[in-house]
């Protein structure tokens, strides 16, 4: 008798996932670093004092995102016009590619 083979199911990736939403979510010391944020919606999230080590910010959405106090060192794709967009200050760690001054600028220049 022939022995009926099962076949596995394909390995899950980033890419077959749908984007993480967490609109409006009160996340504050959560951790996600080394997270795949591709896509995320973060719109008026509160990640107070959260680390993001290592994520990938690729195209998320981080307008109005609390990001006071967070850690987001050696993050990803994340740039200075979706930052502009987000409550930061002198404690929120940014990766090293980031440069305040034009952070700052651009935040004046973001539309409220």
């Amino acid at each position: 008798m022939a022995e009926a083979r099962r076949e596995r199911p394909p390995h899950l990736t980033p890419e077959m996932l749908p984007p993480l939403d967490l609109h409006g979510a009160f996340l504050r010391r959560t951790s996600l670093s080394g997270a795949v944020l591709k896509n995320a919606n973060f719109a008026g999230a509160d990640f107070k004092n959260a680390r993001f080590v290592g994520s990938d910010f690729e195209g998320a959405n981080l307008a109005g995102t609390v990001l006071i106090g967070a850690d987001l060192t050696d993050a990803k794709n994340l740039t200075v016009d979706q930052l502009s967009r987000a409550v930061i200050d002198e404690t929120t760690t940014l990766p090293d590619y980031i440069d305040r001054q034009a952070l700052a600028q651009a935040a004046q220049a973001a539309p409220v």
